[in-house]
């Protein structure tokens, strides 16, 4: 997991996520009801002793604001979020299948899923620096986050916008779902990782990343 101190509420996340996407301050609020009761925002308490959020939490609910075409939804689209995987540098010249479902793995042997970096990159902007790039303030920091469903995949990329540093890329993670072989006994790619809806391809930049990481900042 990824956290800083818990600080603001769900009715504040919700509030500021739809000020800075212009989604409706009603459907955010009705997305993260749903995703509180499915579990996968922390709950408890109500008013000033409601919950604190998570940058786990807080990364649940970007992804679902971004790419949700019915709130009802919003835990599936999670779920798949949690199943696209980071792939390696050189992914893009492999062609075997057996090497096209290597991803990268955390330090427990865990692969990485887009989740799992979304919810990093919240909180290590929440805590004031990029891991490994102590002297780039998160002031200097341009972000890019795009998020793509039926066929999952989704991107993540770090760079600086200081002017000594112009477009330094910081960091760059690319997403998707292990391969799934087609057969009359298993489902499709799709129907595996696909919910139900249209086409959509999300992306948000860093004024959304800082303002949610700015309501985790202990």
């Amino acid at each position: 997991m990824n956290e800083v101190k818990r600080m603001a509420t769900i009715g504040e996340m919700a509030t500021a996520l739809a000020a800075v996407t212009g989604v409706s301050e009603a459907t955010v609020a009705q997305v993260s009801r749903i995703l509180r009761d499915a579990g996968m925002i922390t709950s408890g308490g109500r008013g000033r002793s409601a919950a604190k959020m998570t940058a786990d939490d807080c990364a649940n609910l970007l992804i679902a604001v971004m790419i949700t075409d019915q709130a009802k939804n919003a835990p599936a689209y999670v779920s798949a979020s949690q199943q696209i995987y980071k792939q390696p540098s050189d992914f893009r010249n492999r062609k075997a299948e057996n090497e096209l479902n290597q991803h990268e793995h955390d330090e427990s042997g865990k692969p990485i899923s887009f989740q799992n970096d979304l919810s990093r990159l919240l909180s290590e902007m929440a805590n004031g620096a990029i891991n490994g790039f102590p002297n780039i303030g998160t002031d200097e920091i341009g972000i890019r986050v795009t998020v793509s469903r039926p066929l999952w995949s989704a991107q993540i990329s770090v760079f600086s916008i200081n002017h000594h540093h112009s477009h330094e890329k910081i960091f760059e993670g690319i997403y998707y779902p292990a391969l799934v072989p087609v057969t009359k006994k298993t489902a499709s790619i799709e129907q595996t990782y696909a919910a139900p809806g249209l086409s959509i391809d999300a992306t948000v930049n860093e004024l959304v990343i800082k303002k949610l990481a700015q309501l985790l900042k202990s």
